[in-house]
């Protein structure tokens, strides 16, 4: 029987002592023998782990990826997420829909896989030993697993990070995969996910620069990227700015903007009527649209809350509060409505308007309905 440690006393003063400590000594040493230039030495291969196809060579439609992050701390909050990872599938309610969801076909750890401080003996402790009794083994295709490491993993200047998670060893029934403190992620239908390691500076050293540089020449301008670090340094970065000018001058942000591209990408805007196809084949997870459209494509939707979703008859009345001034003007949200209308000069006049007329009966109004249509209400006519 493993033994279950309780939750790291962070309010223990001889812990905060010994952490102190280590953080001393690990800034010190991780400023002078940075670990991941031993990496960048031995590396020779930038190609990414590849996960548009199956173990088969079929091409994978679709991919499942359960992402955690923090573990490692208590025995009983660190099982309770490992037993939620291990089941073959979870129930997930949204939208009044309930769906099967599979066990992932990727585990990636988002960082701080130990506490208080990274050792073999707590690895062991506080990781291995919970995610082994959730899951002991699995069938083929196994599962796989990926880290990034966060500041607790690096107290110990990555030494037992890099030999669970970076050997290819086995965490319970998830198969580790890279050889190195960070990783890219070939995933299906144009995406990329990519894990840094940002060591202790919330920073990313050159090699590792180069190492996503030659990643981002292997991507088509349209694909998309998830970028996991272990924090999130666009928060430190505009809090402590004032107190570091290079907060926003170091690789990171260089790698964000300069390597990956700006977040904003033309190739990734789509005209209005490709929308609608891209979901139906996949290529899109989600888009706003009115509800109009899904309809006719059988495409699943979520209506928004009343407290968001500016649209309908009471729109002005439900959100005073929303407003928008330009050149100042002031305009509120008003419902958008479709008129039908009876051209003055038409030649055929009769027939325009028994069409108007129809419009408003039964048949046509059920005809709307179907596809999503609010009832006129009270929407004023228009005399030309």
């Amino acid at each position: 029987m493993a033994n279950r440690l309780p939750m790291v006393g962070w309010y223990d003063p001889g812990q905060l002592a010994r952490t102190a400590v280590e953080v001393l000594v690990s800034t010190m040493f991780g400023r002078h023998a940075d670990h991941r230039v031993l990496e960048a030495l031995g590396r020779q291969d930038f190609t990414p782990h590849d996960y548009t196809k199956h173990a088969d060579g079929r091409p994978r439609r679709s991919i499942w990826v359960d992402y955690v992050g923090d573990v490692g701390d208590g025995w009983s909050s660190t099982y309770a997420v490992a037993y939620a990872l291990a089941q073959p599938t979870l129930p997930l309610t949204a939208g009044g829909q309930t769906i099967q969801a599979p066990r992932g076909d990727i585990l990636v750890f988002g960082g701080d896989q130990v506490y208080p401080t990274a050792s073999n003996a707590e690895y062991r402790r506080r990781l291995l030993a919970p995610y082994e009794t959730a899951l002991r083994r699995t069938p083929e295709p196994h599962p796989d697993a990926f880290a990034i490491p966060g500041n607790h993993d690096w107290y110990d200047s990555l030494v037992s990070f890099t030999r669970q998670f970076c050997s290819r060893r086995w965490l319970g029934g998830w198969q580790t995969r890279q050889t190195c403190s960070y990783f890219a992620l070939k995933l299906p239908r144009g995406w990329w996910l990519l894990g840094t390691d940002v060591q202790l500076g919330s920073d990313v050293d050159a090699a590792q620069v180069e190492f996503f540089r030659r990643v981002e020449g292997q991507m088509m301008p349209e694909d998309r990227v998830i970028l996991c670090h272990g924090e999130p340094h666009w928060i430190t970065s505009a809090a402590y700015e004032k107190w570091d000018p290079e907060a926003s001058e170091r690789n990171l942000v260089y790698l964000e903007e300069k390597v990956l591209g700006p977040t904003i990408n033309e190739k990734q805007i789509f005209t209005e009527p490709t929308v609608q196809a891209r979901l139906q084949s996949g290529e899109l997870d989600a888009a706003s649209a009115y509800k109009i459209q899904p309809g006719p494509f059988n495409l699943p939707y979520l209506t928004l809350p009343r407290e968001i979703n500016l649209s309908g008859q009471s729109v002005h009345a439900d959100h005073p509060e929303v407003s928008l001034s330009v050149g100042g003007k002031t305009y509120n949200p008003e419902p958008l409505i479709y008129y039908a209308a009876v051209l003055k000069d038409a030649p055929n006049s009769k027939g325009a308007v028994a069409f108007t007329e129809w419009l408003k009966g039964d048949e046509a109004q059920a005809i709307f309905r179907k596809y999503n249509y609010d009832p006129p209400g009270d929407a004023s006519v228009l005399h030309a």
